[in-house]
C-alpha cells in the first residue's frame, strides 16, 4: 500500500473521530441543559443508574452542587467533593472480615415478618487507625465531632457528653472520623450513584428524614440498625424516639440522635385564659376534655373586637404555620394524607377517601370562615394576642420563651375519630444509617460506641431525666412546665410527610389553598386534585 492511500486513510479516520466526537459534545449538552419534568429549576443532568437489581433515575442538581461549592470555599468548610475519594475502594469484606457476602444478603433481608437475629460482632474490634467517613447533610443539627464551645455548652450541656463520647470511641476502637457535609440532595444523588457504581460512598450517614427516610428504606439501600440492636429488649434502646424515630415497614431503620423528642403542641396564653375565666389547659387535658370541639369552644369564648371597629382584636387560635398545623390535626386524628402501599412498592394519596382527612380540613375550614382564626401565618404570640396556638416545640416554643410570654404547653386536641391524644412529631429525628456499600458491622458497632450518650455503660453519658430536661427547657417558661411534659408527653408518631416535598406543596397550594379561600369545600378539592397528587407521589421512588 503507497504511502499516499495511508494518508487519505488515515485523513478520513481522524475525520470521523472529530464528527462523532462532536456529536456527542451537543447530546452531552442537549442532556444538560434539558428539563422535562419542570420540577427542577436549576440545570439537571438526567441518568439512569442501575442499583442492585433495579433502575433508579437520578437527576443531579449541578447548580446547587456549585452554590454549595462556593458557600464552603469562603467559609473554609469542606464542601465534601474532595473527600469523596476517601476509603472509596470497592465494597470488599476481605478488608475487614467481618462479614461475609453471604452474611450481607442476609441483612439485606427486610422482610418484616422474617424471624431475624440480632447479629453479633466484636465491640472492641480494632480498626487499626482507619478512616471512617460518615456524611451528613445540611438538616441536620449541630457540628458532629467539634468540641462545644462555653456557649454551647450553657445552651446544650449534653453537648460536652456526646463529644467526650466520640473522642473515648475513637480511643478504644482505634479510628478516625472524617465528616463530610453534603446538601441532601447531593448526598442522596452521590450515595445512589456509587451504589450503581459498585462504590463505597460512607461508612455512616446522618441524616434528617428529608428526602432521607424513608425512601431509601424503600429503596433498599440502607442496611436495618435493628439486625444489630434489639430494640424491643435492650433497655438502651427500647425507649422514646429510639423505638419510634426510624420505625418503617416493620423495621427500624437508624438510631436517632435524641431519644426525645416533643414535635406538634398546643401553646396557651396563660393570662388570656385567666381574662376569659378559662379552665387551664392542662388541667383539662388530665381531665381528657382536651378535644377539638374544646379547642372551638375556647375560641368562640377568646375571639375579640375589642373596640368594635370590625378588626378582631384578639384571636381565640392560630394556625402556626396553618399548612404545618392543618397537617398536625389530621395527625391529631389519627390518620395521614397519604400512605406506603409495601405490595405494589408505591405510595398513594389516600386523602380523598379518608373521613379523618376531611373531618380535620373541615375544622379548619370551619375556624376561618367563622372568624376564630387567621390565614395570616406571619400573626405571632408576641405581635398579636391569641389564647391558643397550634405550632412546633422547637420553633415557637423558644421564640415565645424568649419574648417572655406568660404561656403553657399541651398536647394537641384529641380529634373525635380517635380515643387516645395522638402525639405527633411532623419534622422526624436525626439519625444515623448504615448504607449498603460499607461494612455493616464496623458501622453498627461505631454508631452503638460513638453515639449512644444516654449509655448508662459508657465512662460518660447523661441520665434521662437530665436528657429530657436539657432537650426541652429552652422551649418552655417554667421549670413547671418543663417537668409536667416530661411527665405527660409520650414518645410522638412520626410523620414522613416532609420526605415528599413535591407533594406536600401541591397539596397545600392545590387543596389547602383552595379550601382558605372558600373556593372549594374540603372534599371537593381532595377529590379533584386526588389523581394529580397521587401521581406527584408514585413518582417519588423513580426519581
Amino acid at each position: 500500500m503507497s504511502k499516499k492511500i495511508l494518508k487519505c486513510i488515515s485523513l478520513m479516520l481522524a475525520i470521523f473521530m472529530m464528527i462523532v466526537s462532536l456529536g456527542a459534545c451537543k447530546k452531552d449538552k442537549k442532556a444538560a441543559s434539558g428539563n422535562k419534568n419542570g420540577t427542577k429549576t436549576a440545570m439537571t443532568t438526567k441518568r439512569t443508574v442501575t442499583a442492585k437489581k433495579s433502575t433508579t433515575s437520578v437527576s443531579k442538581t449541578n447548580k446547587n452542587a456549585n452554590n454549595e461549592t462556593a458557600k464552603n470555599s469562603k467559609t473554609g468548610a469542606s464542601s465534601g467533593d474532595e473527600s469523596l475519594n476517601v476509603d472509596n475502594a470497592e465494597y470488599n469484606p476481605s478488608l475487614t472480615g467481618t462479614t461475609s457476602k453471604e452474611e450481607m444478603n442476609d441483612l439485606l433481608d427486610n422482610s418484616p415478618d422474617a424471624d431475624l437475629p440480632i447479629v453479633q460482632f466484636d465491640q472492641n474490634m480494632d480498626l487499626g487507625g482507619r478512616t471512617i467517613k460518615i456524611v451528613y447533610d445540611t438538616s441536620s443539627s449541630g457540628s458532629p465531632g467539634k468540641k462545644p464551645t462555653e456557649v454551647t455548652l450553657r445552651q446544650n450541656p449534653k453537648a460536652i457528653v456526646a463529644y467526650n463520647m466520640i473522642e473515648n470511641a475513637k480511643k478504644k476502637m482505634n479510628f478516625n472520623i472524617n465528616w463530610v457535609y453534603r446538601s441532601v440532595d447531593n448526598m442522596v444523588y452521590e450515595y445512589i450513584e456509587a451504589v450503581a457504581a459498585g462504590t463505597k460512598y460512607a461508612d455512616i450517614i446522618l441524616s434528617a428524614p428529608k428526602r432521607v427516610f424513608p425512601i431509601l428504606a424503600v429503596k433498599k439501600l440502607l442496611v436495618p440498625m435493628d439486625r444489630f440492636i434489639d430494640f424491643e429488649n435492650d433497655p438502651t434502646y427500647n425507649f422514646g424516639c429510639i423505638v419510634s424515630g426510624t420505625d418503617f415497614l416493620g423495621r427500624k431503620w437508624g438510631l436517632v440522635t435524641n431519644p426525645y423528642s416533643i414535635g406538634y403542641v398546643t401553646f396557651y396564653n396563660r393570662d388570656i385564659f385567666a381574662k376569659e375565666g378559662l379552665k387551664d389547659l392542662q388541667e383539662l387535658y388530665e381531665e381528657g376534655g382536651w378535644t377539638w370541639e374544646a379547642m372551638v369552644d375556647i375560641a368562640k369564648a377568646a375571639t375579640h373586637d375589642n373596640n368594635g371597629d370590625g378588626i378582631i382584636d384578639q384571636w381565640g387560635v392560630l394556625l402556626n404555620s396553618l399548612d404545618n398545623a392543618t397537617h398536625a390535626l389530621i395527625l391529631s386524628n389519627g390518620t395521614d394524607i397519604f400512605s406506603y402501599d409495601s405490595v405494589n412498592n408505591t405510595y398513594n394519596f389516600t386523602g380523598t377517601n379518608d373521613l379523618k382527612v376531611v373531618r380535620a380540613l373541615q375544622l379548619v375550614n370551619d375556624m376561618i370562615s367563622s372568624r376564630l382564626t387567621t390565614p395570616d401565618n406571619t400573626v405571632k404570640f408576641d405581635k398579636f394576642p391569641s389564647a391558643l396556638v397550634i405550632g412546633k416545640i422547637v420553633s415557637d416554643g423558644l421564640a415565645y420563651n424568649t419574648y417572655g410570654m406568660n404561656f403553657g404547653i399541651a398536647p394537641l386536641p384529641k380529634g373525635p375519630d380517635v380515643t387516645e391524644t395522638q402525639f405527633v412529631d411532623g419534622n422526624g429525628v436525626n439519625a444515623y444509617f448504615i448504607p449498603v456499600n460499607t461494612d455493616p458491622k464496623v458501622a453498627a458497632a461505631i454508631i452503638r460506641e460513638a453515639f449512644t450518650y444516654w449509655d448508662i455503660s459508657k465512662p460518660e453519658y447523661m441520665n434521662k431525666k437530665d436528657m429530657m430536661v436539657t432537650n426541652i427547657t429552652p422551649y418552655l417558661s417554667s421549670q413547671a412546665d418543663v417537668e409536667w411534659a416530661i411527665e405527660h408527653f409520650q414518645s410522638p408518631r412520626i410523620s414522613h410527610l416532609k420526605c415528599f416535598d413535591d407533594f406536600r406543596r401541591n397539596f397545600n397550594q392545590n387543596v389547602l389553598g383552595r379550601i382558605i379561600i372558600n373556593e372549594s369545600t374540603p372534599a371537593a378539592a381532595l377529590q379533584s386534585q386526588a389523581a394529580a397528587l397521587d401521581s406527584v407521589l408514585k413518582s417519588q421512588l423513580q426519581n
